[in-house]
């Protein structure tokens, strides 16, 4: 391990000695890495906007996208995150029943979720990073294609508008760092399927135990913040970020109560650590009147 992958890792009690003892490198390599850990710290952290699962549908209230960018206005984090399933993509889900799908097309779905980036776009006054993973509804339309690939001219922008619009896209299943996060729709046990428990609150903390990485997440659609701190003091948090969308979905039936629906602020983000803001689409609104 080299000392830059090193200081990722070197806690801020830790002196150069105990870097050695505990990773086995020589004093150069622990000294390096101890120093690039500290100017990191010194550094001011980033403000992160997450906006979790959206699932945009043909006919939907779009308003919501205003109040996010108003949102973004008035905060101006340097990075607004989209966590995957901005799109429901009805039209080509395995688990919608015949009766959702009715007069519903593939291409109305990507017009109305490129609508919806086009509200928030227009609403921001300034220029933001902008960062979105993929989600399992996304991974749909790949499958939707690869049963039917005399579709697959008909779409020429598998990230469904965003890379044309300025943002970094991550398909999924795969990951990214944001300050040091890992940021991903869900993380994949070994079945393929999404890591889960029986909360929230356990699930954000299941993630940390399983990665030893500060991790967010989207796709249950509720909200849970755990943090855990490793043998070296550094300080990890598992973040399930819930959703934005107001309307119930069918298929949740009695679960739409336990929906978490609103974006996180992540406060002085940076090497994984950050403090956590949660508002409700309800709490948005009220910080917008204040």
């Amino acid at each position: 391990m080299n000392f830059l992958e090193l200081a990722k890792y070197v806690g801020p009690k830790q002196s150069i000695a105990d870097v050695m003892e505990t990773f086995n490198v020589s004093y150069f390599v622990a000294a390096r890495a101890r120093d690039i850990f500290r100017f990191r710290q010194e550094q001011p952290g980033k403000k992160i906007l997450v906006v979790p699962d959206c699932h945009v549908e043909v006919g939907q209230d779009l308003s919501r996208f205003k109040l996010l960018a108003e949102f973004a206005n008035k905060h101006r984090p340097d990075i607004i995150v989209q966590m995957g399933d901005f799109n429901s993509f009805v039209s080509v889900s395995f688990h919608a029943k015949l009766v959702e799908k009715a007069n519903i097309t593939l291409a109305a779905e990507i017009k109305a979720g490129k609508k919806a980036l086009d509200i928030l776009e227009d609403g921001l006054d300034y220029t933001p990073r902008k960062v979105a993973v993929g989600g399992n509804h996304d991974n749909y339309v790949q499958r939707y294609l690869d049963t039917n690939p005399n579709m697959r001219d008909l779409i020429d922008d598998m990230t469904f508008g965003f890379k044309p619009r300025g943002w970094e896209h991550t398909p999924f299943p795969g990951f990214t760092q944001v300050e040091g996060i890992v940021t991903t729709h869900f993380v994949q046990n070994k079945m393929g399927r999404a890591v889960a428990a029986s909360s929230a609150v356990l699930l954000a903390r299941k993630l940390v135990q399983l990665t030893h990485e500060s991790v967010m997440v989207g796709h249950s659609h509720q909200y849970g913040h755990a943090e855990e701190t490793s043998i070296t003091g550094r300080t990890m948090h598992g973040l399930v970020t819930g959703c934005f969308f107001e309307n119930d979905h069918s298929y949740a039936g009695q679960n739409n109560v336990k929906l978490w629906r609103g974006v996180q602020l992540l406060q002085n983000a940076k090497n994984g650590d950050f403090r956590v803001e949660p508002y409700t689409i309800e709490d948005m609104r009220a910080n917008l009147r204040a």
